[in-house]
């Protein structure tokens, strides 16, 4: 009973504080004791306690290693973890004998050290390195697994000769790995950066399928594979999805987080109705779940493919709004969510954008470049016009560190602001400019699209050379693979800004003419739009080319608005009679009338 546990308790107590004291190892059993029977003991009074016994722990070092190891787990039962003089003298004991220390020991050891906070050199860490190797060829899997796990948690940075030949024996074991351990020595590889070879992965997933796992080693298991962005055979994915499934309804919101975002980040084709069930998940427990994890399941609710009901958007967009809840998101957390949103195409109404921009704009120092990249493009995709404030903050925060940003976030950047008709100061546009001839050759074919087009949009004059340096990278690109829709944004922006003796523009269609032809079909409304005002305006129409594209013209003539109408229009009348036909301008005239009235 409680009663006599006290009872002996405050017994055991007075014979450590008694002038006589007692033995080292007789302290170890007595804590050993305590820990059996699942009895917790009053940390400061039994601290001093054993400060008085042992002097100081010294004494500790006069025990073998598997009574230390003994030790040290007992405290952990007993919960006396929180003494950090305690703890340095378990180390001291244990650095004088690691070189005796079993595996099992020495997980033990590492484990307490852990929880007592207390940081374990990296030269020790080595050594237990080497004694592992020493003593591992006969050990189960677990104790292998444990102890990469536990270098992990001490952020040690395993040789990759002990990496492999661990790979190798547990491969040899496999037969012997449980679900917890599998899932342990697999986000212990992640974390590590190691890369399993395909033979330990096959032989791995067998094992899987004979495996019942828990929520938790489910979900450390795909993170992994995620993580390290593994193969994943559909005959794995299939089980890993009937084990979810199977487990969801006691699925915490950090398990079932890590898993979303691996499924996501790996591309899996997850069943609708899993999906269904998952969002239904996450629903009923939206209020459990801290920032990171409604961050994770928003992303990969976005990149998986499926599309939640607009009731869960709606609640998760209502829940954010909340200051009390939104002020727990970091920059990262959300921008995740807002661009989340964006791609599952709900657009979150003013009550969570002015939360959002509040928060954003307070710790945009601390945003990363794809942050801020995600956000303006989010503002752009809503057409949501933020306030000025919030766009100067971001800007800055762009201006000064705009070497840090990568290819992709300046050509965001830049086509985001053009689409917000919002004017970039001429000195963060020559920044842009010099990081532009910097890194054209970087920019895929994709980017170079973006930031022309976003520098049509601007003020201020492209320097020649910029524009020479992303006309040549075009030439590259679509020499290597052509792309209509990425050819038709690159020509409209070079015959844009036009210049004598610079057709660009014309010499990319002259160079390309046969490649657009075969394409030019698969054209949307808008491109072949834009491609046939581009190639009037820079006088290379040819009769071809004008045939097909007035084709879609007419026929999605509706879909335009007046001023892309007008455009076309005046494209149209530029055009020799020879070339354009006369029903395009009557059709443009008509749709025209109907739009104005």
């Amino acid at each position: 009973s409680k009663r006599v546990l006290k009872s002996l308790e405050e017994c055991c107590l007075s014979h450590c504080t008694s002038a006589n004291g007692i033995e080292t190892s007789q302290l170890v059993q007595m804590v050993w004791g305590f820990g059996q029977l699942g009895h917790r003991l009053p940390a400061d009074t039994w601290f001093e306690a054993f400060k008085a016994s042992t002097s100081q722990l010294d004494d500790v070092k006069s025990l073998q290693p598997s009574e230390q190891a003994l030790f040290a787990w007992s405290l952990s039962r007993v919960g006396l973890t929180s003494d950090r003089q305690v703890g340095k003298g378990l180390l001291r004991a244990f650095k004088a004998t690691v070189k005796q220390y079993d595996l099992l020991s020495m997980n033990t050891m590492l484990k307490c050290f852990h929880l007592m906070k207390v940081k374990v050199p990296q030269d020790l860490l080595a050594k237990c390195e080497v004694r592992c190797l020493q003593c591992m060829s006969k050990c189960e899997t677990g104790a292998i697994s444990d102890f990469i796990y536990r270098c992990v948690k001490t952020r040690h940075a395993v040789n990759v000769h002990t990496r492999v030949y661990v790979e190798n024996l547990v491969n040899s074991k496999m037969d012997e790995l449980n679900a917890k351990d599998m899932a342990l020595l697999m986000w212990s590889f992640a974390k590590l950066g190691h890369k399993p070879k395909a033979t330990f992965l096959k032989r791995l997933e067998h094992r899987f399928e004979m495996l019942e796992m828990k929520p938790q080693s489910l979900s450390l298991l795909i993170w992994a594979y995620a993580k390290l962005r593994l193969p994943v055979h559909p005959r794995f994915s299939e089980a890993h999805y009937y084990m979810v499934w199977k487990e969801l309804d006691g699925m915490n919101m950090q398990c079932l987080a890590n898993i979303m975002w691996s499924y996501g980040r790996l591309g899996l084709d997850v069943p609708v109705d899993l999906f269904q069930q998952m969002a239904d998940h996450f629903r009923m427990h939206l209020r459990e779940c801290n920032a990171q994890n409604v961050s994770n399941i928003m992303v990969s609710m976005a990149r998986m493919g499926h599309r939640p009901d607009r009731e869960l958007l709606s609640l998760v967009e209502v829940h954010l709004a909340s200051e009390q809840v939104i002020s727990k998101f970091s920059c990262q957390g959300l921008s995740n969510v807002l661009w989340s949103l964006i791609k599952l195409k709900r657009h979150p109404g003013e009550h969570f954008m002015l939360s959002f921009q509040k928060q954003f704009g307070a710790q945009v120092g601390k945003a990363s470049p794809q942050n801020i990249a995600n956000v303006v493009w989010s503002f752009a995709q809503m057409r949501y016009s933020p306030y000025e404030s919030v766009m100067e903050s971001l800007f800055e925060t762009v201006a000064q560190k705009v070497d840090t940003f990568s290819e992709q976030d300046v050509a965001t950047l830049l086509w985001g602001c053009g689409k917000l008709r919002y004017k970039i100061s001429d000195r963060l546009l020559e920044k842009f400019q010099a990081y532009c001839l910097k890194r054209a050759r970087h920019f895929s074919l994709h980017d170079i699209s973006l930031t022309l087009w976003g520098f049509t949009q601007q003020q201020m004059e492209v320097r020649p050379e910029v524009l020479q340096q992303m006309y040549e990278m075009s030439i590259k690109h679509l020499d290597k693979e052509f792309h209509t829709e990425a050819f038709v944004h690159v020509v409209w922006s070079l015959s844009v800004r036009n210049k004598v003796g610079l057709n660009r523009g014309a010499v990319l269609v002259e160079r390309y003419e046969q490649e657009i032809l075969e394409s030019v079909h698969t054209l949307s409304g808008y491109d072949a739009s834009k491609l046939f005002c581009s190639l009037s305006f820079l006088d290379c129409m040819t009769a071809g080319l004008c045939e097909k594209l007035v084709k879609i013209i007419e026929a999605r003539a509706h879909s335009y608005d007046e001023s892309q109408l007008q455009s076309i229009l005046n494209a149209a009348d530029a055009l020799d009679v020879d070339l354009c036909p006369p029903t395009l301008r009557d059709t443009l005239k008509m749709q025209l009338d109907a739009t104005a009235a």
